[in-house]
């Protein structure tokens, strides 16, 4: 029969269950944002903005822009 001894250190024995804890907030700090497509929002004065997309490999024809509520 094998014997283990496990957080024989009392500074170890603190951290119990805290790798899950680590595993949970190392992942979100992984997780990657969908940033497609790349867009800017220019303000061009107090009243008028200009939304630019990098829509590349698509033709005007392809791409549609629908408003809603005059916005």
């Amino acid at each position: 029969m094998t014997t283990m001894t496990f957080f024989t250190t009392p500074m170890a024995r603190q951290f119990v269950g805290f790798d899950t804890l680590f595993d949970e907030l190392n992942a979100l700090a992984e997780r990657k944002e969908s940033n497609y497509p790349a867009y800017n929002i220019a303000k061009d004065d107090d009243e008028h903005y200009r939304i630019e997309l990098a829509l590349a490999g698509f033709s005007s024809d392809e791409i549609s822009i629908q408003t809603e509520k005059g916005i």
